[in-house]
């Protein structure tokens, strides 16, 4: 991801009080997945994605860094349900 867009990104978290990966686990909620591409939406516990990724990362960065098991692309949209 460009510098720009990580410091947009820091900038919109801030203003918006952007849940992350640690606050999710925390809270025992989960997170709605949904392919761009194909529409496949899938759900994951806080917990089980905390292990895997850095409990620093936003919910928007996550959506990116997971692989779509149907279509195999990566541009993923993410919330907090």
């Amino acid at each position: 991801m460009g510098h720009l867009k990580q410091a947009l990104i820091k900038q919109t978290e801030k203003a918006n009080h952007i849940l992350h990966l640690a606050d999710i686990a925390h809270k025992q909620s989960k997170i709605l997945c949904c392919c761009k591409r194909c529409g496949l939406q899938k759900t994951y516990h806080g917990e089980n994605l905390s292990k895997h990724f850095s409990s620093k990362l936003s919910i928007y960065e996550i959506g990116p860094k997971i692989r779509c098991k149907s279509c195999g692309t990566k541009n993923i949209a993410s919330k907090a349900i």
